[in-house]
């Protein structure tokens, strides 16, 4: 097990973190432990967690639609059924959907009670748990509504890989592909660089890595008031081309569009002649590697640049990127409302 120091809690990376879960809910009462699951997590990874949080249970329904108000009601409202109080503790077990909802609804609940972040989605172990980001959407436009809140923990089990259909996996791949990108240790563009398939067994070892460099990003502006923006790479697009997508018979998961968000913030940065066109070429090389097959209907400018213009990233009528510079650095707040698609 491999531990690292985020903001006032630990990550626990390896399935022998199972061990240090059981040691974390001592101190909490059982009838005062809720498991937040969706669907699919209540069938394929609540069994594989220790049978001493066998308890209480709340399901959500599967899917990035679902991450809104009336899904926080209603756990909500089963919170209050169960009697939770001021004292109690959540553990969210799912991907970024749950971990959102599920910190979301603790960190308002009684004005906040206790969580751990159990990740079962790749996309979720190297990023969504990491950097106490909570929230919902509102009306479709992603995380609009939200807190900062550190879990008690964030317990990364590998194990729970291998319950995911290909697709969720491959998806998760697109934030570390981020990470590498973004890191200025190149090790880990290296390593994933030289992987002909991606399988479980060998990304695995990367999940630490790709973790570290978010964390210590996350540990230097825990608010997001100016390195931590570099994160957002990908996402200003990516998140609007997820939006829309989600409208249109073939919604995109959202490893995919950050993975298309992240080409067309590079090229963006051609445009701008903020990096040349080898090294613009180099990133979305790397890119499409592991995304080459996404594939869309011709994207529609206007409803995208809609949707971003509510980005919660601009600070100005203009949309705000994060766009790369030819000397491997990245530039924060580059506003422009353009778009070339």
């Amino acid at each position: 097990m491999k531990t690292l120091q985020s903001l006032d809690h630990l990550i626990y990376i390896g399935d022998e973190s199972f061990d240090k879960l059981k040691e974390l809910i001592k101190k909490y009462d059982g009838e005062q432990i809720v498991v937040i699951a969706d669907e699919n997590t209540r069938r394929d990874c609540l069994p594989l967690l220790p049978v001493e949080i066998a308890g209480k249970i709340i399901v959500v329904p599967v899917g990035e639609e679902h991450k809104n108000i009336f899904t926080a009601t209603e756990v909500w409202k089963q919170l209050l059924e169960y009697k939770i109080n001021r004292n109690g503790l959540i553990i969210n077990l799912g991907g970024g959907v749950v971990g959102d909802l599920g910190g979301f609804c603790a960190s308002t609940w009684k004005r906040g009670v206790d969580f751990i972040q159990i990740p079962t989605s790749l996309l979720a172990m190297v990023d969504a748990s990491c950097g106490g980001k909570t929230g919902v959407n509102l009306d479709g436009i992603k995380n609009q509504i939200g807190t900062f809140n550190t879990p008690q923990a964030v317990v990364v089990a590998p194990c729970f890989l291998k319950t995911l259909p290909q697709r969720e996996f491959l998806s998760g791949i697109a934030e570390m592909v981020k990470h590498a990108i973004i890191s200025e240790d190149k090790s880990l563009f290296q390593q994933l660089s030289a992987i002909e398939t991606p399988t479980v067994e060998n990304i695995a070892p990367l999940i630490e890595p790709a973790i570290a460099i978010k964390n210590d990003i996350v540990l230097q502006d825990p608010h997001e008031k100016n390195l931590r923006k570099i994160l957002n790479f990908g996402h200003t697009i990516g998140h609007a081309i997820e939006t829309w997508s989600h409208s249109s018979p073939t919604p995109l998961l959202h490893g995919e569009a950050v993975a298309l968000g992240m080409k067309y913030e590079i090229q963006l940065a051609q445009e701008k002649q903020l990096i040349s066109i080898t090294t613009a070429t180099r990133y979305i090389a790397f890119i499409q590697k592991f995304f080459g097959h996404i594939t869309t209907e011709p994207l529609p400018s206007q409803p995208l640049l809609n949707i971003m213009q509510h980005d919660k990233k601009n600070a100005s009528d203009s949309i705000s990127f994060v766009l790369p510079l030819e000397n491997g650095t990245f530039a924060l707040d580059v506003e422009g409302n353009e778009m070339f698609f």
